[in-house]
């Protein structure tokens, strides 16, 4: 086909092209200058036209088809090179996902592994002939409700303001016990629900508080993780039935930044697991799932209850219609502990059960922000009318 100089082309542009087709269209140099001559207007020889063509294309094919090569090269190398750094981030992800695995799998087994240690610890400890004794019912129409909140295993101090360390702490406990058998002996409950608030140990959220800890902590969850589940144990030989719920509490977050804390991480759950560990063989005994380690419900003679440590949630009418919305209903009562002292209020018809400390005032860290407090633990007796009486038990 014979070469058509294009709209707006350069005149040596299109001198180039009629060049390079000329071996392709069959013609000689005179008749391709012959062509060129008479498309243009021109009266050049065919020797201008073909020398000036070859001394171009040498001068191209020496410099610019060099430069072509070098940069499809260079091109072609750098793509290598991202290519085998493409390759050795495969393999160091598929590397790290198989430690990844080799550890959940190692972890996994470990864990498996303790909560059968733990369970065989729970059954010589509390072996179930320790509960094969003569409960005390009676009544199915009320229930009784225990707050254990804020003990704060690991705290340790001695001053004009109180006193705590684990010794005393196990000795509140068996007073709070006496509290609830006669309770118990006086009205025969058979149903007995326990709400663990959180703050079980003392952590290290403040530097204060770690001046005043007598154990690490390691020790505090499992001091705090065998007196739970001793405690409960022993409520177990008083009633026909316990549950139990647990949420976690702000002193025992891993970070002791508020702000970089992730809430899912929290102390308590490894309490909470290991009482669920140590008392399976209990037959009247279960842990109740929670929503998250923030929050539990429970129904208690046909109402529900709310439970939460109290860092989150706040006792005012915002407060509890946040709680609300995120339940997706309107609780009967709300249970929290947080505070450090008893209180039994309402709010737009909410009925609030703060539960105290075990530990009281007395540390550095209360001392410093005056907040003063008896020792203290909450019984609720409860019914389908709902609470019929709060009961702070003050602790010596």
């Amino acid at each position: 086909m014979t070469p058509v100089r294009q709209k707006g082309e350069e005149e040596l542009a299109f001198i180039w092209r009629a060049c390079e087709q000329r071996e392709e269209l069959g013609w000689t140099w005179p008749e391709l200058a012959e062509f060129l001559n008479d498309t243009l207007g021109h009266q050049l020889t065919e020797c201008s036209y073909r020398k000036t063509y070859q001394a171009a294309k040498a001068y191209y094919e020496k410099v610019f088809s060099k430069m072509q090569a070098r940069d499809v090269t260079e091109a072609l190398r750098e793509r290598r090179i991202e290519l085998a750094k493409e390759k050795q981030r495969l393999r160091d992800e598929r590397t790290q996902y198989g430690q990844y695995i080799r550890q959940e799998a190692r972890l996994e087994q470990k864990l498996s592994y303790l909560e059968e240690i733990i369970q065989s610890r729970g059954e010589k400890i509390l072996p179930a002939a320790f509960f094969d004794c003569e409960k005390i019912g009676g009544t199915t129409e009320k229930e009784l409700l225990v707050l254990l909140s804020d003990w704060h295993i690991g705290l340790n101090f001695h001053n004009d303001y109180g006193q705590y360390n684990t010794d005393i702490a196990v000795e509140r406990l068996r007073e709070l016990f006496w509290e609830i058998k006669q309770l118990q002996e006086a009205h025969g409950y058979e149903v007995c629900h326990v709400a663990i608030l959180g703050d079980m140990i003392s952590g290290g959220i403040h530097q204060s508080l770690r001046v005043t800890e007598s154990e690490n902590l390691i020790e505090q969850i499992q001091s705090a993780s065998e007196m739970l589940a001793g405690f409960i144990g022993q409520l177990c030989r008083l009633f026909v039935k316990v549950d139990a719920v647990s949420v976690a509490g702000n002193h025992t977050r891993l970070d002791p930044n508020k702000d970089k804390a992730i809430k899912s991480e929290r102390y308590d759950d490894l309490i909470a697991w290991y009482v669920k560990a140590a008392l399976g063989h209990v037959q009247n005994f279960k842990m109740l799932p929670s929503i998250d380690n923030s929050l539990a419900t429970m129904e208690i003679c046909g109402k529900r209850y709310a439970f939460v440590h109290g860092d989150n949630d706040v006792i005012t009418q915002n407060g509890m219609g946040k709680l609300a919305f995120m339940l997706g209903e309107i609780p009967y009562a709300v249970c929290v502990g947080h505070k450090h002292f008893p209180m039994y209020t309402e709010v737009n018809d909410v009925k609030v059960l703060q539960g105290g400390s075990l530990c009281g005032s007395g540390d550095d860290y209360t001392v410093s922000k005056r907040l003063t407090g008896d020792p203290c633990q909450c019984l609720a007796v409860c019914s389908k009318e709902g609470v019929k009486e709060f009961i702070p038990v003050y602790l010596a």
